[in-house]
């Protein structure tokens, strides 16, 4: 195999001063390079018997995407076979030795050579070919977005990032078009980051794609919006949990507020066409670009009972308030900060009833939390945060706490969702007041007046 370092010609020089200089697209190994020849155990049969050992020995046999597993026999092409084994062990298995010791004869073990072209190689076995003597851990994996694969690059495989996205993209299209790698890290407030394309399609609009979830279709721009998909499974958790305890309350409408609702993966299965029509969901989120691609999602997918807002958060709970909309669900899918946003909840006033009695709502919270936190007291310190920002307690049987942990981020943190009931000791705090012009508010009796969704942007409290 020929061996690639970064001094060689055809490498990137044009670099600042200092760094590692970058493998250019065109210096891409040649194809031949790729050409290897590998040895597999084989079977030679009669020709006739083809097709009935074929379906046989379906499990045994090789099984390659594009790659045969049947060729003529060189010696005798008229009357025999080579049927290609997948291993070893399947040369050796009950199945094969007991069919070649009862064919006397007629059916016998040989091998057979495969050539090996680049294109039938996988993304993992190309790079190898390219980087195993240059960087430690061969970077594989990717996630999808619509027609777009994201990676994200460790340092040391940053001088072969076009080497990569290039293998990425040839053994995924036409399924994806573009190759993008983060840059940077995530805005606190839109959680959007940067991003370079390094292979594929680049023109005007690259970054709009569709995506599928829960039989809905999403538009979204995954330069200036949140998608991950790896959260397609918390999606659907909430959706079905939200669907199921609509069905038992009894209710003719349950109200669901979704304050980060981003492009909308609550709000839109919730109302779609799709579902059933006995809830109404008020979806908002401060991304300008998330709420334009709420609206047309939720158009696109036939949403009847959806109210699209571009507002902070803390001031939409304040205007369901100050509108008397009683809310029996609030989502606050903000990982990073939205336990804090709970301080918009003091002062909160039942205004849905179950039966004669004044109900308050349910809390989902999405946070971030250490590892350890889970065998020291399950996750405790995810429930003070929230009591905190509150301003009470919050008793992990009265008030029905479940926390659910929705995946692991990193090694040593989790992604958690806080459930709970609104606390009945929030009604008799004092409300906080959203000074818009401050990006935090203070904790003083609420103002008269509060935003609403007509209020210019200018004019807007923002996140901390």
């Amino acid at each position: 195999m020929t061996s690639f370092n970064e001094g060689q010609p055809g490498t990137d020089t044009a670099q600042i001063p200092g760094s590692t200089p970058v493998n250019r697209l065109e210096d891409f190994p040649d194809a031949s390079t790729f050409l290897t020849r590998k040895k597999y155990p084989a079977l030679r049969i009669p020709a006739k018997q083809t097709a009935t050992l074929r379906k046989l020995l379906g499990k045994q046999l090789l099984k390659i995407p594009r790659m045969k597993s049947v060729y003529d026999d060189p010696d005798n092409e008229k009357e025999y076979r080579i049927l290609v084994l997948a291993s070893d062990d399947a040369l050796n298995g009950p199945e094969v030795t007991g069919l070649v010791e009862e064919s006397k004869g007629s059916i016998t073990t040989t091998n057979h050579w495969i050539e090996m072209p680049y294109d039938y190689l996988t993304v993992e076995e190309t790079l190898k070919r390219i980087l195993k003597d240059h960087v430690e851990e061969i970077p594989s994996a990717f996630e999808i977005i619509g027609n777009i694969a994201h990676v994200n690059l460790r340092d040391d495989c940053l001088p072969y990032k076009y080497w990569i996205g290039k293998a990425i993209l040839d053994k995924n299209e036409p399924r994806i078009r573009t190759v993008v790698n983060k840059v940077g890290t995530i805005d606190s407030v839109y959680r959007t980051f940067g991003m370079e394309v390094i292979a594929g399609f680049d023109a005007e609009d690259w970054s709009i794609v569709t995506v599928k979830e829960e039989r809905c279709k999403f538009q979204l721009d995954f330069q200036h919006v949140y998608w991950n998909s790896r959260l397609a499974g918390e999606h659907k958790r909430l959706v079905t949990h939200i669907f199921e305890s609509a069905k038992k309350n009894g209710k003719k409408q349950t109200v669901v507020a979704d304050l980060m609702g981003g492009i909308g993966p609550f709000a839109v299965p919730l109302t779609s066409h799709e579902n059933q029509n006995n809830i109404r969901v008020y979806a908002n989120d401060l991304n300008p670009a998330s709420y334009k691609f709420l609206k047309i999602n939720a158009e696109k997918n036939n949403c009847r009972q959806i109210s699209c807002h571009n507002e902070d958060g803390r001031a939409f709970v304040h205007w369901l308030q100050k509108e008397k909309i009683p809310v029996d669900h609030f989502l606050m899918n903000l990982p990073a900060s939205a336990p804090e946003f709970l301080d918009a909840f003091r002062g909160y006033q039942p205004l849905s009833f179950d039966a004669t009695e004044a109900t308050l709502p349910w809390i989902h919270v999405h946070c971030f939390a250490p590892k350890a936190a889970e065998k020291e007291d399950f996750y405790q310190c995810a429930v003070d945060r929230c009591a905190e920002a509150l301003g009470c307690a919050i008793d992990r049987n009265q008030d029905k706490v479940n926390i659910h942990v929705v995946r692991d981020v990193s090694p040593g943190k989790n992604m958690l969702c806080v459930t709970f009931c609104l606390p009945a000791s929030v009604v008799d705090l004092r409300p906080i007041i959203i000074d818009l012009k401050l990006k935090t508010p203070s904790n003083q009796i609420d103002a008269a007046d509060e935003a609403s969704s007509d209020m210019p942007k200018s004019k807007r409290a923002k996140t901390s």
